[in-house]
């Protein structure tokens, strides 16, 4: 009988943990959108490997759910800056500024609304990828 190499069983261990934590993922979506809650006793009868496919889970669904934060807390900020009639988007539901309604309505603090809103100095990332959203929207490339 022949051993695998290191490297292939390596890879099929890796293979095997990312369908694992693909398929937490997935429930812990679905536990979302029938809006189930977690508690303390179902996470203590878990064995250490479901533990930490979960903790990874929540963690990737977490970030998913910031990066759409971010696209959608540029959309208003956009917004409320381009009314012609000076009340912006943010204004006409109530509140003083798209930071302030992001914090509001996003669950994130003042600082973090800011920071998802402006565009990144260092690269320009948020303006570099709005723009390529708007070419989207227009059909173009």
């Amino acid at each position: 009988m022949t051993d695998l190499p290191a490297s292939a069983s390596a890879t099929g261990a890796s293979a095997l943990r990312e369908e694992r934590r693909a398929r937490a993922g997935q429930r812990v979506r679905e536990a979302l959108v029938r809006r189930d809650g977690l508690t303390r006793a179902m996470v203590d009868g878990m064995d250490d490997q479901a533990l930490e496919d979960l903790t990874f889970a929540i963690g990737a669904v977490c970030q998913e759910a910031n990066r759409m934060l971010a696209v959608v807390a540029a959309a208003a900020a956009s917004r409320s800056r381009e009314n012609p009639r000076g009340v912006g988007f943010a204004r006409l539901r109530g509140h003083r500024n798209a930071p302030d309604m992001l914090e509001k309505q996003g669950g994130v603090s003042g600082p973090e609304a800011r920071r998802l809103i402006e565009p990144r100095r260092d690269t320009g990332r948020c303006r570099e990828s709005s723009r390529r959203g708007r070419q989207e929207d227009a059909g173009g490339q």
